[in-house]
């Protein structure tokens, strides 16, 4: 009686030893596939805008001041262990968000465009001077970015969860939910319909005439793209801040003409019409502000169209008006938008990029 006794203590503990190692080792696989460095990444990225931000340009002091922005590379993929996204391939640092819905992609892709915003000071804080503009080489409109995010998808685990990555709508998410520990809409936060964006055929049209007045270029490229780009598997998440110490008034005037907005913040995911996407190439191509109202509208220069991988998610929420640019005040925009990731691509919205891969 005593050994059965003993057999079955035995027995018992090890199976509790053996639950005990699985259990563990749950633990330690969900453990590392999760990326505890992003907030520590973030406020590093914060600190060193606020500090860039507060030099004077005095011999382009601010260039001295690299901004630490590492750029997050962030794979959804299901599932409770493995799951690959094959662009980030030999890549180290990446985060796996484990998903079983659509809405948890486009939860986290919200938040993390909440975040490059609030990381980059809410677009009122100058990170590239004239001195910074002038030595790379465009001074008439300095176009400058950081890349907070890169986004990939494991399509084959995700359709076997039962989600389309070609349904994903961050549009429609962020006007319908509360952000985490806010009373308010990731929508209106970021704009909400006082900064919503009209656009007019007319409006392009008019800026275009008055912009040619000073035309800078000979020729102008109207065979316009305007379909979006179902093969490709990558998004940014892109900071771009542009203004222009040359044409300081007319980048204001312009940005209030075209846009119908004055100093205020703003959020959009254009549906463009032909018409008006041919009349923004135009305009890219007519003087460097229209390059830049065009990079606004979600256009690049020469007329390229810039479509995210999805229809609905190419989003752009900024502030346009006074930025704080040394020991004055420059007219200018700052915007966070969803791009298709790709040196093509962001060239077509970026003089420089300033982050770290």
């Amino acid at each position: 009686m005593k050994r059965e006794k003993k057999g079955d203590i035995s027995a018992a503990f090890l199976i509790t030893v053996i639950l005990g190692v699985l259990a563990c080792g749950i633990v330690l696989i969900v453990y590392s596939q999760f990326s505890w460095t992003a907030t520590a990444d973030k406020e590093t990225c914060h600190q060193s805008v606020i500090y860039r931000a507060t030099l004077p340009s005095t011999l382009g002091a601010k260039a001295f001041v690299p901004l630490k922005c590492k750029t997050e590379k962030i794979c959804f993929t299901s599932g409770i262990i493995g799951g690959k996204c094959n662009e980030f391939e030999n890549v180290f640092g990446i985060t796996r968000a484990r998903v079983n819905r659509k809405e948890q992609i486009e939860q986290e892709i919200a938040r993390k465009m909440v975040d490059c915003w609030e990381m980059t000071g809410q677009g009122k804080l100058s990170l590239f001077n004239q001195w910074f503009a002038e030595t790379y080489g465009f001074s008439d409109v300095a176009s400058s970015c950081i890349i907070c995010s890169r986004i990939a998808f494991d399509r084959k685990s995700l359709a076997k969860t039962g989600i389309n990555v070609q349904e994903i709508d961050v549009f429609n998410y962020m006007t319908k939910h509360l952000i985490a520990g806010k009373n308010i809409t990731y929508y209106d936060y970021l704009g909400g319909d006082k900064g919503k964006i009209s656009v007019k055929d007319e409006n392009v049209e008019n800026l275009i005439k008055e912009l040619s007045k000073n035309l800078l270029y000979e020729t102008v490229n109207q065979n316009i793209n305007t379909n979006d780009n179902p093969n490709s598997d990558e998004l940014a998440i892109l900071f771009m801040q542009i203004y222009s110490p040359k044409y300081g008034e007319v980048f204001k005037n312009s940005l209030y003409t075209v846009l119908g907005i004055g100093a205020s913040n703003f959020i959009s995911a254009p549906v463009l019409s032909t018409k008006l996407t041919v009349g923004a190439g135009k305009l890219a191509l007519a003087h460097p502000i229209g390059a830049a109202i065009a990079a606004l509208l979600g256009l690049g220069i020469g007329g390229y169209q810039a479509y995210s991988v999805f229809n609905n998610n190419a989003i752009a929420a900024g502030y346009c008006g006074d930025i704080a640019v040394e020991d004055r005040a420059e007219t200018g925009c700052s915007v966070v938008r969803i791009v298709n990731y790709g040196a093509e691509d962001l060239s077509k919205y970026c003089s420089t990029i300033e982050s770290i891969a």
